[in-house]
């Protein structure tokens, strides 16, 4: 295969990286440590608090004005009021282990009166796993003793003439033999299950789903299946849902010669909408930046109050293709809330497959 896929994700936490504990020429408020360790710790031994030094270096008193932490199982605890020149102050940094099993690498943020720049503390540490039960490990339970560890699985891109599989890991929870089947509630026909017929007591394994698609298929966009499990004959109380997205088999594309597509606008913003008989229309534009011809091979809405015309279904290089898409607000199902929802777009771009447009309203009588 000619054609590299290369995912690069940069993430930039510029808050995070104006400066670092014990920035002397930026806040006269020091840290006595950069780096808060908890050692090792048990997931279930609850809440613990790690405590660091700050002391006034300066001449004039310093507010602390927040401490920002990087999420609900951090909290911190600081004095609120003025720290005066050559005052020692102590901050404790609460860190909740419980369902946070590994490597504690997290982060707080400490702003100070006197600069405009942030102090950063990181918190390090390892968190012991607890033993779990059968119900925390298979939380689905599917009735007569079979639990499931999970009722979805999204395959991502499944290309023509290639298969995709995933695992859905099973207990039989029981002191009985559990004889399994499926129901179909919703099939796209490229999906195959393959189960055990029965599952003895305390027997684990995986139920197996694959999805395959013939190299002259003419399917494209979302693949959606539902399924019931029938145990002992009767349905599971869960839906089985899996998925995929059909795009074209890019084996023999060549890098330079790929179409590209460059998407006009990622969100519709259509603003106030009358809700009895009204439409509203806007539009989107898909340019073809690559070395030869875009094909849009699918456009799908997730509501069905929105509607979409193609006005053409490919384009040269430095083309375009126009994508016209109608807001019905009369079929938007749920009034008293904003309206959102996307339109996903499949082409033979072969670094990006699928694009996606938000579209938001504000529904109004």
């Amino acid at each position: 295969m000619k054609l590299k896929f290369v995912v690069a994700i940069v993430c930039f936490f510029t808050s995070f990286m104006c400066c670092f504990a014990q920035n002397v020429e930026d806040s006269a408020l020091y840290f006595t440590a950069s780096t808060i360790n908890y050692g090792t710790i048990a997931e279930d031994g609850g809440v613990v608090t790690a405590y660091v030094d700050a002391i006034n270096r300066g001449d004039t008193p310093i507010y602390i004005e927040d401490i920002i932490t990087t999420c609900g199982c951090t909290k911190a605890d600081y004095p609120r009021e003025a720290i005066n020149p050559n005052q020692t102050i102590r901050i404790g940094i609460s860190f909740d282990p419980m369902n946070r099993p590994g490597r504690i690498e997290r982060k707080v943020m400490v702003v100070a009166s006197d600069s405009e720049k942030h102090t950063i503390l990181n918190m390090v540490g390892y968190v012991q796993a607890r033993e779990r039960t059968i119900d925390e490990i298979y939380p689905f339970d599917m009735g007569d003793g079979l639990r499931l560890h999970t009722t979805s699985r999204a395959l991502g891109y499944l290309e023509h003439g290639k298969e995709s599989v995933e695992y859905i890991e099973y207990v039989n929870t029981s002191d009985q033999t559990i004889y399994i089947g499926v129901e179909s509630i919703l099939s796209s026909g490229a999906l195959t299950i393959s189960y055990p017929e029965y599952i003895a007591p305390n027997e684990s394994g995986e139920i197996v789903v694959r999805y395959e698609l013939s190299e002259n298929s003419t399917a494209y966009g979302s693949l959606v299946d539902n399924n019931y499990l029938i145990i002992n004959g009767k349905r599971s109380q869960y839906v089985v849902v899996t998925s995929a997205i059909a795009v074209d088999n890019f084996d023999s594309v060549d890098d330079i010669s790929a179409p590209r597509a460059d998407i006009s606008k990622n969100i519709i913003k259509f603003g106030e909408v009358n809700c009895v008989n009204s439409q509203h229309t806007d539009s989107f534009k898909l340019k073809n930046v690559g070395g030869s011809r875009l094909e849009l091979r699918s456009v799908e809405s997730s509501s069905e109050a929105l509607h979409c015309e193609v006005l053409s279904r490919g384009t040269e290089p430095e083309g375009s293709v126009e994508v016209v898409v109608t807001l019905d607000s009369s079929k938007i199902a749920d009034i008293d809330d904003i309206f959102t929802a996307r339109i996903r777009i499949i082409t033979n771009d072969p670094i990006r497959p699928m694009q996606t447009v938000r579209v938001t309203a504000i529904p109004m009588w």
